[in-house]
């Protein structure tokens, strides 16, 4: 008997279409607003943190590995706290800036 065949037994069959069809329109709406699959989270992995910045996983693992950007480790996972990525994105993560100002020519 499957899952669908026992809640069939207990709920009506109509009751049982209409909590399907509600739950078939709310994952519809939630993958169109493009929500990511571990918004549940605040922990990234380095593959998920890196495509959340936009930029490559070397370039996480250097600013980590720099102190511009903290990480936490758990057993061999390495993982980034979306607030403190956001906050290195932005270039307000302490520490030293992420990226330098460019240099103006003298004169000017």
């Amino acid at each position: 008997m499957t899952a669908r065949e026992r809640l069939a037994v207990i709920l009506a069959p109509d009751l049982l279409d209409a909590i399907e069809e509600l739950v078939a329109e709310r994952v519809a709406a939630e993958l169109a607003a493009g929500a990511p699959a571990d918004a549940g989270t605040p922990w990234l992995s380095m593959l998920a943190a890196a495509e959340h910045a936009g930029v490559s996983e070397r370039s996480l693992e250097r600013a980590i590995a720099a102190r511009r950007l903290r990480s936490s480790t758990v057993g061999r996972r390495r993982l980034v706290h979306r607030d403190e990525l956001d906050a290195y994105v932005r270039g307000d993560g302490g520490g030293e800036a992420p990226a330098t100002p460019p240099r103006r020519p003298k004169g000017v």
